[in-house]
Parts: C-alpha cells; sequence; structure tokens
C-alpha cells in the first residue's frame, strides 16, 4: 500500500509542477508581450499621462492705501522649467537661450543646481512676464 500511496503522490507533485510550470509561462508570456510587442503604444500613452498643464488665471485685484493710491498691482509671471529626464536637443537648448536671454552653460547650470529628481521641473527662470 505504501508503494501504491508514493506512487500517486508522485503524480500529484509532477501535475503540480506542470500546472505552476504552465502559469509561470504564461505570466512570462505576458510581461514579453507587454516589454516587447507592446511597448511603442504603451510609452507613448505613458508620455501623453506624464504631465499636463491647466492654466489657472488668477483672480485678484489691485490692493490701494488710505488715499486710493495702488500699493499691490497685478501682473501675470511664469517661469520656465526643464525636464531633466527628456532630452535636451541641442537645438532646443540654443532657441530657450535665445528666448529666456541666458546662455546655455548658465541654463546647465541651474538645471545641475536645482535637480531634485530626473522626472521633477527644474525652474531655469523665473518671473517671466
Amino acid at each position: 500500500m505504501t508503494e501504491r500511496f508514493r506512487f500517486s503522490l508522485e503524480g500529484r507533485e509532477r501535475t503540480a509542477l506542470i500546472v505552476i510550470s504552465l502559469a509561470l509561462l504564461y505570466l512570462l508570456a505576458g510581461i514579453v508581450r507587454l516589454q516587447v510587442f507592446e511597448h511603442a503604444e504603451l510609452s507613448a500613452q505613458s508620455e501623453k499621462n506624464f504631465l499636463r498643464v491647466v492654466p489657472i488665471e488668477p483672480r485678484r485685484g489691485l490692493m490701494y492705501d488710505r488715499s486710493m493710491q495702488v500699493i499691490v498691482d497685478n501682473r501675470p509671471s511664469y517661469t520656465v522649467a526643464v525636464v531633466p529626464a527628456e532630452e535636451i536637443a541641442e537645438v532646443t537648448l540654443p532657441n530657450l537661450s535665445e528666448v529666456i536671454g541666458l546662455d546655455t552653460t548658465e541654463i546647465r547650470r541651474r538645471i545641475k543646481r536645482n535637480l531634485i529628481s530626473r522626472y521633477q521641473p527644474v525652474p531655469v527662470k523665473r518671473d517671466i512676464p
């Protein structure tokens, strides 16, 4: 009886091993499909979800002193920021330099100085009217 019991247990072990192997093979095939075959589509979708800029115009008024002289005025102010994880093309940096009025070495220095994470925007120039 023990021989028969051992034989059926070996059969169960073999069946369990086959089922587990097939499950792992199925998971591995899914990973290969995502990484190799759907990489371009998922990468493009990820880029679209990476950063969404939603401009919100502030509602502010002028502040006056007792004699009705304006002491605080409003004007738009913008910050130019660069995401270091994205490749900065050699064409983009001179164009950016021309627009914001800083040379390319100064822009690179500010990016290195203010770098927190490769995926966090790094402010290059603040208070641009």
